[in-house]
């Protein structure tokens, strides 16, 4: 007996617009907003990641196209 399994193979998604800093205050607040990629690659976006430094700090649902930190800046 034999069991073949097919799939189709979708393309990798695109990348979101470069991320542009919207404002900054006197407090310590950053916001960055980008658009959406163009493509999905034929898959919904589950994410959009958010890395200081290397390290993944925050994870931003795809209906969302900005981000808003404030707890891990710092001022000097």
């Amino acid at each position: 007996m034999s069991v073949f399994a097919g799939f189709i193979a979708s393309s990798l998604p695109g990348t979101p617009g470069t991320p542009v800093l919207v404002s900054a205050s006197s407090l310590p607040m950053i916001k960055i907003t980008w658009t959406a990629p163009e493509s999905n690659g034929g898959s919904a976006l589950q994410n959009y990641n958010i890395y200081q430094n290397g390290v993944l700090s925050a994870s931003v649902p795809p209906t969302s196209l900005s981000y808003t930190e404030t707890s891990a800046i710092t001022t000097g």
